[in-house]
């Protein structure tokens, strides 16, 4: 089965999927194949990552903008290290803070908010070994308070929050 399957199914079966738009709180769906190719899709409030939901008006909220992206374009999740998946891309969706045109962009809805979509690829080689998932997220901002989380491979579905306290989640047996 496809990984755009299992996160589809994920999103449906958790509610997590772009229904309600809260600062500070995200999303992570993580799907593993048997193949070892791991996807995240995380979403979170472009307030909870540079601090405001607008076009940028001045060159701090610009460089905030830069330092957010320069810090989701890297390794922000880890996997047991039995599993020894490596970071192949992270590919930064509608998050730059800017209209087109007069339109948002498909990060923003009708009411001004603005959400920031990152998809992580990875490749492990031992991915049946995957115990656990961390997040080094809410190190680097501070207005992110948790992100509710669902794992899936060919055997499991586990849902789960990360937080500040807990940035760690090992997944049970």
């Amino acid at each position: 089965m496809s990984l755009t399957f299992f996160l589809t199914t994920a999103l449906s079966t958790t509610g997590l999927q772009g229904d309600v738009h809260v600062h500070g709180h995200g999303s992570a769906m993580m799907a593993a194949e048997d193949n070892g190719r791991v996807e995240i899709i995380l979403e979170i409030p472009a307030e909870s990552l540079w601090g405001f939901e607008r076009s940028p008006r001045t060159d701090a909220e610009r460089q905030a903008i830069s330092d957010a992206r320069d810090v989701l374009g890297g390794e922000v999740f880890s996997f047991s290290a039995r599993a020894d998946c490596q970071l192949l891309s992270a590919e930064i969706g509608d998050d730059d803070g800017h209209e087109s045109d007069g339109h948002h962009g498909s990060g923003h809805d009708d009411s001004g908010h603005h959400d920031v979509e990152v998809h992580y690829v990875f490749q492990c080689s031992g991915s049946a070994e995957i115990d656990e998932v961390s997040t080094t997220l809410f190190a680097h901002f501070a207005r992110l308070e948790e992100l509710e989380s669902v794992f899936v491979d060919s055997s499991r579905q586990i849902g789960f929050e990360l937080t500040e306290e807990r940035s760690r989640y090992p997944f049970p047996r």
